[in-house]
């Protein structure tokens, strides 16, 4: 019996910086999506649950102040990589669970060694 492919979910507004990240994963043999809005991601999780979340911490600026929180009790499944855009000393996401939290920009490397 064949695996299913892992899921990767890129939630972020500006998707075109992980270009060579998903054509990487795809070519590894993961089953990739995107979103550019909160609503959006949940809405794409809820079609393929993720087994990896790379969020950025911008993602709708201003509608949401917890978005570490918001998607670990809707994903609790998931592993989640936080991509923050400014550096604010303590990650964003201290102490909520998170796989792995960098500060963008992120070379593609470093993710796929992840």
């Amino acid at each position: 019996m064949q695996s299913k492919p892992p899921v990767v979910l890129f939630a972020d507004r500006d998707l075109s910086w992980s270009r060579d990240v998903r054509t990487q994963l795809r070519r590894r043999g993961a089953e990739v999506r995107m979103a550019s809005t909160v609503e959006d991601t949940l809405k794409q999780a809820s079609e393929a649950v993720p087994d990896l979340l790379i969020l950025d911490d911008d993602l709708d600026v201003g509608k949401h102040q917890d978005l570490v929180s918001l998607f670990r009790e809707a994903l609790p499944e998931a592993e989640v990589i936080l991509l923050e855009s400014d550096d604010p000393g303590i990650p964003r996401g201290a102490g909520q669970g998170l796989f792995y939290s960098g500060q963008k920009p992120i070379a593609p490397s470093m993710l796929l060694s992840l």
